[in-house]
């Protein structure tokens, strides 16, 4: 960016960081995507196809496709006394996001109790683990158990947020895993799609996928085009936005009625528009 400023003042090195900041989150909020190589938990519906675009490319590398979820822990509140109650899974702040705290939440002659589990630091493992965790505020009517053969499976395997489910009038309520992974599919990273010869089944949000996408290094163009940004904002500084034109004597000045990215360069507005992200679903499965 200051190459493009003529007698740069290194005093002004954080306002010129903090408009490059800015600037580079303008252009991928515009382009609809995040350029840096960055991990993503997604969930997408199955289009009855056989083939699936992630919303991020290129692709670097795929971790999982999962589809198919079931349910794997149940949770209820039996006191006959409460009015309501409900749990709710968040996320912790990791990358892609683990479970992070259970809350469990109950009311009782008006009086609202409130639990939590701690999943990442409290040492629970496995599903068994969390509903022996859950057993322990039976005295508040909690109970649970993990079903099946999922009470050794890893916690982590859930996705979060989920929640607040209600757990009480209508008996229990449930953790969803995404169980099944897909046994072989293709790639083609550059518009990133996975393609598989068992297709993807249509459905509403049945399929996982956690995968690495972006790049390792920014493109040139991007890059060009963030700096051209950058150093407009920056001139534009000492300038009265609300003027367009003025006249003093011999000397007059006019500005742009209207600022956008067509400003730019015509290179840095080709970069733009060949990077932008205009991808929509055909349909979205509402069954």
């Amino acid at each position: 960016m200051t190459e493009l400023i003529p007698n740069f003042n290194s005093a002004d090195n954080t306002v010129a960081q903090d408009i490059l900041d800015a600037s580079a989150a303008l252009i991928e909020k515009w382009c609809n995507r995040t350029f840096a190589s960055t991990t993503y938990d997604e969930l997408y519906d199955g289009q009855g196809t056989f083939n699936l675009l992630l919303d991020n490319y290129p692709i670097i590398s795929i971790d999982r496709v999962m589809f198919s979820p079931i349910q794997v822990i149940l949770i209820r509140n039996t006191d006959n006394g409460v009015s309501r109650a409900s749990f709710a899974l968040a996320p912790d702040s990791s990358t892609p996001p683990k479970p992070g705290i259970l809350t469990l939440t109950s009311v009782k002659n008006g009086v609202v109790t409130t639990h939590t589990i701690n999943i990442q630091g409290g040492g629970i493992l496995t599903y068994g683990d969390l509903a022996t965790a859950i057993n322990a505020f039976s005295a508040d009517g909690w109970n649970s158990f993990a079903l099946g053969i999922y009470s050794t499976w890893s916690v982590n395997d859930v996705r979060p947020p989920q929640g607040g489910f209600e757990c009480h009038w209508q008996g229990a309520s449930y953790l969803y895993q995404h169980m099944w992974g897909v046994p072989a599919f293709n790639q083609n990273p550059a518009i990133g799609e996975i393609v598989s010869p068992i297709g993807f089944d249509r459905r509403y949000q049945n399929y996982r996928v956690i995968y690495t996408a972006g790049f390792a290094t920014i493109p040139l163009e991007v890059v060009q085009a963030c700096a051209e940004l950058a150093a407009a904002v920056y001139h534009n500084r000492d300038q009265n936005n609300n003027l367009q034109s003025e006249n003093l004597g011999g000397y007059s000045y006019s500005a742009l009625a209207e600022k956008t990215f067509n400003n730019l360069s015509i290179a840095s507005r080709y970069a733009l528009w060949q990077y932008k992200n205009t991808r929509i679903p055909k349909f979205r499965i509402t069954i």
